[in-house]
This record gives C-alpha cells, sequence and structure tokens, in this order.
C-alpha cells in the first residue's frame, strides 16, 4: 500500500506521452517485488491497460482485469457493439455487463469482494503462521484466526462495553 500524503510520493515521474501512464507507474512500483514470480494481477478499470498488460507479461507476470474501451492507447473496435462468443466472466466487456440487470450486477460484485476478502484472509493467515513460527500440529484454525481480526477492529470501532461482552478466541 502507497500512502498518499500529498504530491512528495515515491513513484516515478511521468512523461504524458508514455502510453504506461501514472496508474501503471503506481503498478510498477507496487509490483517490484513481485514480478517474474508467476503471479497474476487483478486490476480494476483505473489501472488496466493495453501497456501495463505487455509490461506485466514481459515480466513473466499474469494480469486480468476490466478495461475502459475510451482509454488511451486502447484499440480501436468497429461500431459500438463486440460479439464475443462464450463469454466468460474474466474476459466479458462492460457492455454486455452493464445489459444485466442492477440486482444481478450488484450480486455478482459482492461476490467477488467476498471472495477477494477470503483469499485476503487465508494468506494473512499463512503470512501471521509462517511469522510466528507456529508448529504445523499446535496451529490454530483459520476460523479463530478470522474471528480475532475481526475481534481486534471492532475493539477501535465499538464502545469498550459492547466489545467487553465479546471474547476473543485465544491463539497462539
Amino acid at each position: 500500500m502507497i500512502v498518499y500524503t500529498g504530491t512528495n510520493i515515491d513513484i516515478p515521474v511521468v512523461h504524458k506521452k508514455d502510453p504506461i501512464g501514472m496508474s501503471g507507474a503506481i503498478v510498477k512500483k507496487m509490483m517490484a517485488d513481485y514480478l517474474s514470480r508467476g503471479h497474476i494481477l487483478y486490476t480494476d478499470n483505473w489501472y488496466t491497460s493495453p501497456a501495463l498488460c505487455q509490461f506485466l507479461r514481459d515480466n513473466k507476470t499474469g494480469s486480468c482485469g476490466i478495461v475502459r474501451a475510451n482509454r488511451k492507447f486502447m484499440p480501436k473496435f468497429n461500431g459500438n457493439k463486440t460479439r464475443v462468443e462464450n463469454p466468460s466472466s474474466s474476459d466479458t466487456p462492460d457492455s454486455i455487463e452493464n445489459a444485466r440487470p442492477h440486482h444481478e450486477r450488484s450480486r455478482k460484485r459482492r461476490k467477488t469482494e467476498l471472495f477477494i476478502q477470503n483469499i485476503t484472509m487465508l494468506n494473512a493467515y499463512n503470512l501471521w503462521l509462517v511469522k510466528k513460527n507456529i508448529d504445523p500440529s499446535k496451529k490454530p484454525k483459520l476460523r479463530e484466526f478470522v474471528y480475532n481480526v475481526a475481534y481486534q477492529l471492532l475493539e477501535n470501532l465499538l464502545p469498550t462495553s459492547k466489545v467487553d461482552a465479546l471474547t476473543p478466541c485465544q491463539i497462539a
């Protein structure tokens, strides 16, 4: 995570005609330690660009994301509609996505958000196990770890009387 604290941030200066752009420079900075390791980067439409995808591909890193049709350096399509044979969730254009009823888009978006939250929590759990050097036979369950994370977050948000009613799981 790069916290924006003003104009003096540690992102390289990008020229206006550079196809990677400022969003691509941010991705390059944040992914520097993870390139050429076989990871896949998932981006939203603010960061996805052909130049960034090519940069990641050149550095043996996969990429997947939604694109803006009007983004600079995007290939031009003939007409307003693009026909997609057998669209999947990863390659469906925004025009088809926007044709769905709002409740279906919201459900799909929420499902994706929950998936990302679950993966993030699993990664945090695994990193915690490695950092604490916990014996695999004595490691706590993932749900205990998740409960403790939620408990610690609630400690900062709720009045102490409500937090005292909760009890954290005892883990190493």
